[in-house]
C-alpha cells in the first residue's frame, strides 16, 4: 500500500469517527427520505 493511500485511509476514518460523534452528540441531524420524489418536494418547498 502506498503512503498516499494510507494517508487517504486515515484521513476518511478519522471524517467518519469525528461524524460519528457529532451524530451522537446531536450536533447533525439526519433524516432519511423515502424516494426521490420525497428529496425534490424538499428541495423545491
Amino acid at each position: 500500500m502506498k503512503k498516499s493511500d494510507k494517508l487517504a485511509k486515515k484521513r476518511a476514518t478519522r471524517l467518519t469517527n469525528e461524524v460519528e460523534l457529532q451524530l451522537k452528540r446531536g450536533l447533525i441531524h439526519v433524516e432519511l427520505m423515502d424516494s426521490p420524489e420525497a428529496v425534490q418536494a424538499f428541495l423545491e418547498a
